[in-house]
């Protein structure tokens, strides 16, 4: 029985750390609206699409799944936000206090991402100062970018975000001086929460680059499936063969960053069920056989002026044992467990004492 209490002390312990971890996932700001936002992939056969046809395509799109009905803004992006480092271009400074350096990737991880249509828009990320692209940003106009508020507070410190607006960066990949047009709000760089500073390049001046893969988004006030149907309507419209790929609803998207999370939680959570149930149910009938074994004693000891509180002390002492014993190899046993948690462990120590307590607290209920 003390054995069984052990086991589940420590596996009470970790699911409870990997439930409190699960909880404060979803509560991390990532910057960005989850609910409500269909994505899905269109894939360009180069063949067929110049970076002219693809320029044009992507804005076309965009235009069309904006007039959906029940669509309120529509977009592409290279990478989605809070899905991991993607294109970390370096960047150099042209003007400002820092010019002629580059960007300290050291404070934060620098990211570049190509986008179409309106995509701040079903995002719900803000435009601090300034503007997004529209048409006027196309490929015969001058090289134009939006970055993230880090962006601008590392690259021009103590500069007002107005300020900011029509600064000058260089990267290498575009071999272009871009011109600063907006400032657009910070986003996460993954489900923790981990900061970082995008460079947004407008799909009109980058087409000619490479045929862009770009992940569609569509704020919809509609459900996924009625969405879905009429998405696939309008790209049929566009080009009757291309496929509307891997369609998913961004709280997927997100979700799918917590599966190792989720799936530990519930493998952990299970076991816990399980060594709780029979923790309890080995110390109860134990203890309950073996008081039952001692029924003669008890009568002597009553005969002879034991009171009844000193008979049940004695009952206690008797539990008191197997369950200190148990409790105390299962806080052991948890120590070693949490050096293991410490790589899921988000927002909580894997030995939080908190959690140490409620479990001794939880498998002593039985024992009284």
């Amino acid at each position: 029985v003390a054995a069984e209490i052990a086991l589940a002390v420590m596996l009470v312990t970790g699911a409870g750390v990997l439930l409190a971890t699960f909880q404060r996932l979803q509560h991390v700001d990532l910057g960005f609206r989850v609910g409500h936002v269909l994505t899905f992939e269109v894939h360009l056969p180069t063949v067929r699409y110049d970076a002219v046809r693809r320029a044009s395509f992507q804005e076309d799109l965009a235009g069309r799944l904006q007039a959906i009905p029940g669509v309120t803004a529509a977009g592409g992006i290279s990478r989605l936000p809070a899905t991991g480092s993607y294109h970390p271009w370096n960047a150099r400074i042209r003007t400002g206090p820092l010019a002629g350096t580059a960007i300290d990737k050291t404070r934060f991880m620098l990211q570049q991402r190509v986008v179409s249509g309106d995509v701040v828009g079903p995002l719900g990320i803000p435009i601090l100062a300034g503007r997004t692209f529209d048409a006027s940003d196309d490929a015969s106009a001058p090289g134009r970018t939006v970055v993230s508020a880090n962006f601008a507070r590392v690259a021009f410190p103590g500069v007002p975000y107005d300020g900011v607006l029509g600064q000058r960066v260089y990267v290498p990949i575009r071999e272009a001086e871009l011109e600063i047009i907006g400032i657009a709000g910070d986003v996460a760089l993954d489900v923790y929460g981990a900061p970082t500073m995008i460079v947004y390049h407008a799909h009109r001046q980058f087409a000619r680059n490479r045929n862009w893969a770009l992940t569609q988004v569509v704020a919809t006030e509609r459900s996924s499936e009625e969405m879905l149907s009429a998405v696939r309507a309008e790209v049929a419209l566009v080009d009757p063969e291309l496929v509307v790929h891997r369609p998913t609803s961004m709280s997927d998207v997100v979700g799918r960053s917590t599966s190792r999370e989720r799936f530990a939680l519930v493998l952990m959570g299970t076991f816990a069920v399980i060594a709780l149930a029979l923790a309890a149910l080995g110390l109860y009938g134990v203890l309950a056989y073996a008081v039952s074994q001692r029924a003669a004693e008890i009568g002597i000891r009553l005969a002879l002026g034991a009171t009844a509180g000193q008979v049940r002390a004695l009952v206690f002492r008797q539990s008191a044992v197997v369950v200190g014993v148990g409790v105390t190899a299962g806080l052991g046993g948890a120590w070693v467990l949490g050096r293991w948690l410490d790589a899921l462990a988000f927002g909580i120590a894997p030995l939080d004492p908190r959690m140490l307590v409620a479990s001794a607290l939880v498998l002593a209920m039985p024992a009284l």
